[in-house]
């Protein structure tokens, strides 16, 4: 199978806020400037707004949309996976709306999502 993704991946545990102020523990397990994975034990609907909080060395954020949601065929506890369109991240004094803006920013958070990750193994 040939890999599609245009960038590399990062898997860290986060918060996910909806816009009806539903939140969830989840874990993202694919990150990149433009979208991501998420695994969580509740669903939620796609073209739902989301905000992915990132507890790191700032607080960041992800905005984006749910574009996709399905079952994981795991057995044992129900997981869910979805997949979300990013169109904004931000952290206190940075914001980054267009695609290359995103790029240079994720890439400045990129080292705090590394360090986390290294720490919760």
């Amino acid at each position: 199978m040939e890999e599609r993704r245009r960038e590399p991946r990062y898997k860290i545990r986060v918060d996910v806020v909806t816009r009806d102020a539903v939140s969830m523990e989840a874990q993202a397990v694919d990150i990149s400037s433009s979208g991501m994975r998420i695994q969580a034990a509740e669903t939620i609907a796609p073209e739902t707004q989301v905000v992915v909080f990132m507890p790191l060395e700032k607080e960041v954020s992800f905005r984006g949309t749910v574009v996709w949601a399905t079952r994981s065929q795991t057995p044992g506890t129900p997981l869910y996976l979805m997949g979300i369109d990013v169109c904004v991240i931000g952290f206190p004094g940075a914001k980054a709306f267009e695609a290359s803006d995103r790029r240079g920013l994720f890439k400045e958070i990129l080292p705090w999502i590394n360090q986390k990750q290294n720490r919760s193994g």
